[in-house]
């Protein structure tokens, strides 16, 4: 019997192929260009950090 990482290797392999089936790789660059910017995520952790705990 494979141990459990190899169990989750080859089922994350199969989900992945049936994926990039769906989708070419045009199709999310056309998607990915249509979204927002990202909104500054790691800056409101600096800033939070920087003020300590509440």
């Amino acid at each position: 019997m494979a141990n459990k990482l190899d169990e989750i290797c080859a089922t994350k392999r199969v989900e992945v192929a049936n994926r990039k089936a769906l989708q070419s790789i045009g199709d999310l660059d056309r998607l990915s260009a249509s979204q927002t910017a990202p909104r500054g995520f790691r800056a409101a952790l600096d800033v939070k950090a920087a003020e300590g705990l509440a």
